[in-house]
Parts: structure tokens; sequence; C-alpha cells
């Protein structure tokens, strides 16, 4: 009987859960690196702070945040919490003096690359390493924006008309998380990898589970130290090799078909007919892995992972902002919704009725409201972290020096609400924001920056500074599009009050199962 003690099947578990314990109790009695500030959640008369305000604050997060806003709101501190790194949190002074440090000294991707855990929840590790997908999102998604809108309003028109209906004669129930991420889905597909694919529901599906199953998978890989890690993430990160598997299937037969068109083309590029017509993420990034010296960006599988990766970062955070949107407009006035729809009727009555850029532009209360509902909606506590990489670490401006290792970051929520920047911060003002930009009072360049997609210190939802969302522009747009499409294609019975969001973490999400009533408007645009 005493021989089943010796088996590895008893030895393995055992020998993974005592060196758990043995790295808790060494984070514990290691000296720290950590600056000696104040520690969110901790009490007094704690043995471990840390440790105890790490407990606490993993089991009661909005309280925590509610202590970063009330005791520490104009002060440097520490927010340690369960499955994460200590934040160094601080205070929003010092928010472009951390956009402004060079890479050197502050790094941007590490902290995401560290908090997702991508070492062991991305399986085509080269994404990671060499990101020049990010090109390609800065300069031709960017710059295509005005001959993307069309493909843009097709596809939105193709997603209310099957999951939203074209009843004008009763009203229907329907969740709008489940619908808008099927929509968008489809909407943001239209722009990666083109019709007919981006219908496919299972390409969504899988784009979106693999969304939902990694920051999981991370949560538990993050409680585990580096050298543990190699060995447990095969049994923590099965979701997304499966969902990975699911969307590369999906999609490769499209990769493969246009590499042999590109080559086909390349081989004669004088023949009529050849030359690919597509006008798409997929084919920029062709174009891009073709001409690069390293063969291995031309894989398939390489460019299907760069494909799941934008979906990844594009179509969750969307459709999160998209739902808080409409659940902070349709719980409020319906004189909002008719000033909306007075507003875009005008603009594009100046542009013949068509959907365009500059039309959407011109909707400047549209515009307000996709901002103003990104302000009071963050998706994470913190704004800007950075991973502190410089040799002698990183000083604050006010002199508070931060050793190499540490994660810094500006309290993004809690300067979204200060009254400071914002007045009435906690109240929904969705023309906020346009009401400014028509203000002939505030300087030009003030007003302009009243924008949707432009980033601030007093405005993070987007980051801030060189490593501000690159694909910013283009997500404003489609937002604005479809959120102006509802407000002129479907009338939604108001709610006496907006659902509550759900905490998950330092994650902020809507409510996800809630519902609306809608019902098709029989003059439409």
């Amino acid at each position: 009987m005493s021989d089943i003690f010796f088996r590895p099947a008893f030895l393995a578990p055992v020998a993974l859960l005592a060196s758990y314990l043995i790295y808790m109790i060494w984070q514990v009695i290691r000296p720290s690196n950590l600056p000696n500030v104040p520690v969110v959640g901790s009490k007094a008369g704690d043995w471990f702070p840390l440790l105890q305000a790490r407990w606490r604050n993993s089991v009661n997060y909005r309280a925590v945040a509610d202590e970063m806003n009330t005791l520490y709101k104009d002060q440097l501190c520490l927010v340690p919490i369960g499955g994460s790194e200590t934040i160094v949190l601080l205070p929003p002074s010092e928010t472009q003096h951390v956009v402004g440090q060079p890479d050197a000294v502050l790094n941007m991707p590490q902290p995401m690359v560290q908090g997702l855990q991508f070492k062991y929840t991305v399986v085509d590790q080269i994404v990671i390493e060499n990101p020049i997908h990010q090109k390609i999102i800065t300069s031709n998604l960017t710059h295509q924006i005005s001959y993307l809108v069309d493909d843009v309003l097709d596809e939105t028109e193709w997603g209310f008309e099957k999951y939203w209906g074209t009843d004008t004669t009763g009203f229907k129930d329907i969740v709008v998380f489940e619908t808008m991420r099927r929509i968008i889905g489809s909407v943001t597909n239209r722009v990666f990898v083109g019709q007919p694919t981006c219908r496919n529901p299972a390409l969504v599906d899988a784009g979106m589970s693999y969304a939902r199953a990694l920051p999981e998978e991370a949560r538990y890989l993050r409680m585990y130290p580096k050298f543990i890690k190699p060995l447990v993430a095969p049994f923590y990160t099965k979701r997304t090799k499966v969902h990975t598997k699911d969307f590369y299937n999906i999609l490769m037969p499209e990769i493969q078909q246009r590499l042999r068109d590109y080559d086909l083309y390349q081989s004669n590029p004088e023949k009529q007919g050849l030359e690919p017509d597509r006008n798409d993420f997929l084919q920029w990034s062709i174009t891009q892995a073709k001409t690069h010296p390293d063969p291995r960006m031309a894989k398939p599988s390489t460019l299907a992972g760069r494909i799941l990766m934008i979906n990844f970062g594009a179509i969750h955070t969307t459709s999160f902002t998209i739902t808080h949107a409409i659940f902070d407009l349709f719980s409020s006035k319906q004189e909002y919704v008719d000033e909306l729809r007075e507003e875009i009727s005008t603009v594009l009555a100046e542009h013949g009725g068509e959907w365009n850029k500059k039309a959407l532009v011109q909707m400047e209360k549209l515009d307000s409201l996709v901002r103003e509902s990104l302000r009071l909606n963050m998706v994470s506590t913190f704004g800007v972290p950075r991973l502190v990489v410089g040799k002698d670490g990183f000083t604050t401006s006010s002199g508070v020096h931060i050793p190499k290792g540490n994660i810094v970051a500006a309290p993004g929520k809690n300067i979204a609400r200060d009254e400071t920047f914002y007045p009435d911060a906690d109240t929904y003002k969705p023309f906020r924001f346009a009401e400014k930009r028509k203000d002939e009072g505030v300087e030009y360049v003030e007003r302009a920056r009243q924008a949707a997609a432009t980033t601030s210190a007093e405005f993070l939802p987007f980051g801030h500074g060189k490593h501000a969302c690159p694909g910013r522009f283009f997500a404003a747009s489609e937002m604005k599009l479809i959120l102006g499409y509802i407000v002129m294609n479907y009338d939604i019975e108001f709610l006496e009050e907006r659902p509550a969001d759900i905490y998950a973490g330092i994650a902020r999400l809507p409510p996800m199962a809630a519902k609306i009533r809608v019902r098709r408007r029989k003059n439409t645009a």
C-alpha cells in the first residue's frame, strides 16, 4: 500500500504543491524592492501587509477601487492583487511623465505580455516576438478608413437584420452583449478577412471563446513561479489551444488560397486579372509577410495567428464598449436619442444620404456619446501600465525612486471620474464633449482634443502617448457607425434603471446577460 506514495502520479503533484508553498513563503520573507509607500488594503497591525492586503483586495476589489479614490487619491501607493504583480500606483499628476519615458526605462508591452501570459497562451510565439502587424494597424488600417466605411455599413446592416430583426410591428427582447459580439465580430472581420469568411459564426465563436479563455488561464498561471509554469501550463491552457486550432482551421483555406494567388501574380505580373483585389487586413498582411526577409512571416499559421491576435484585441473590447453605450443611452433620456437622430439626419442629408468618413467626422454628438461611455466604463482600473526595465530604475517627477522589475500605472478609472477634469463626473452626459468642442471660449486645439479617438493624460481608455492603441481611429469610426445605425433604424424601450456592471478582478465588464426590447423603425437610414 505504501508503494502508492512513491509513484510518479502521486509524487509529481505533491512536488508541485511543495514548490508552490515554498515559493509563497519566499515571497513573504524575501527582501522587497518595492518603494516604502502605503499599501492599499492593508490594516494597522498586519504582520504581512502585502500578503494580507492581496487577499482582501482579491476578495473585494470594489472596496479597493474606492480606497484608491479616497484615501490615496493624490499619492503614490501599492496595490497588491491576487494572481498578479503588485502595482505601484502613481497619482494622476505623474501620467504625462510616465508616457514620456523612453522604452529603455519604462516598457509598455511587457505588463500585457506578462499579465496575459502570452508565452503559454499564444501558440505562435513569433506573433508576440515580432509583432509586425502593428505597423499595418497604424498605416493601412487607419489610412483606409474612408474606403472601408461601405464594407462596415454593409456588414452592419446584414448583422442587425440577422440578429435584431426587421419586424416593425412589435418589440422583442434581445440580449445586448450576445448579439453585439456577433454583429461586431462579423463587421470587424469584414475588414480583417473579408467575405464570406467574416460571416462564418464559427469563426466569431472561436475568436470570442479564445478571448474569454485567455485571461482566465493567465490568471491561474500568474499564481505560479516561473520555474513551475512550463510544467503546469499544458494543463491550464487547453482551452486556448482548442480555440486557436478551431480558428486556424476555419481561416486556413482562405489564407492558403490567397498565398497561391499572390505567388501566381508575382510570377506573371503583366497578365491581366491576376492582381489581388482584396482590400483587407489579411491581404495587407500577406503583402507585408511576402516582402519581409524572414520567410517565417509568410507561414499560413503565422498569418492566422496575427488575425487571431487582432481579433482578441479588437472585438472583445469593442463589444464591451458598445454594450455599455447602449445601456448608458437607453437608461437616460429620450431627448438624447431625438438630438442624435436630428444630427445624423442633417449630416447625412448634406452627404446625399451616404455614410462616409467625412459624415462620421461631422457627427460630433455621436462622437461625444462614444467618448462619454469610454470615459465612464474603462475596462481596467489602471491606465498606461509600464514595466520598469531601466537598470537604474525609474524616478517619478516628485522624486520617488522605483527599482527595476516593478510595474507602475496611473489610476485611469479614478482619473475618468475626477471632478477636477470632468464636472459632474459620475453623471452620464452623452454630449459633454460635443459641447466643449463648440465652446468658443476654449482654444481650438483643446476643442479638437475632445474627439473620441484622441487621448490625453485625463482620458486613458486607449492609453496615451506613443504607445496609445494604434487601432483607435478605426475602432471609434466603427463604433460611431454602429451606434448611429441603431439610433436611426431601431426604437428601443427605455430602461427604468441601468443594469449593474460586473466586476471580475480589476476588470469592469458590462451586464453580459441583460436584455433590451427593440423594434425596427419604418423610416430607416
